[in-house]
């Protein structure tokens, strides 16, 4: 997605309204981006360099994390985004993305910024029960009778030496 900023290029200040859709780059992730992403903004001529304002709609599918089973999702983010026509020294405006002439290139930024806005983890449903590590059901649809031992690995050590020989239980040799 490009937008002209022509002008307002010479004018402190002046604001640009902006709307369109967006592909986002192809990452190989397991994730399907259903329908291009839904862009909506303004571009202000800082005197510096331009500030981007824009709201970000997107709608993916993926598989819970927990249960396996395909979901899909709808999600919003808000991108606020600086561009730069000169690139800056070494280190310095890392956060800035750069431009020259008068179109400004979208794609990398929102392509980037709908990835941060991902959660780290795809749950299917707040309260989902996932896979049974046991046997392997889906405790959300069917409850199953597998004990789970509850242990903490910190405590492996204490654990090896109960059942070292003349050990026990008891703490008695």
């Amino acid at each position: 997605m490009k937008v002209n900023i022509g002008p307002i290029r010479e004018l402190p200040g002046g604001v640009l309204d902006f709307q369109g859709e967006q592909e986002l780059l192809d990452y190989k992730l397991p994730i399907t981006f259903t329908n291009p992403i839904q862009v909506e903004g303004t571009i202000t001529n800082t005197g510096e360099g331009f500030l981007m304002k824009a709201n970000c709609n997107f709608r993916y599918r993926v598989h819970c994390d927990r249960c396996l089973k395909e979901f899909q999702r709808e999600q919003q983010t808000e991108i606020i985004v600086e561009f730069l026509a000169t690139p800056g020294s070494d280190g310095e405006d890392d956060l800035a993305f750069h431009f020259s002439g008068d179109i400004i290139d979208l794609k990398d930024c929102i392509s980037e910024q709908v990835l941060f806005a991902l959660p780290m983890n795809f749950i299917c449903k707040p309260d989902c029960l996932g896979l049974c590590p046991i046997c392997g059901k889906d405790r959300n649809a069917d409850p199953c009778d597998c004990v789970t031992e509850q242990f903490n690995p910190q405590f492996e050590q204490l654990r090896n030496l109960l059942s070292i020989k003349g050990g026990g239980p008891n703490g008695k040799s």
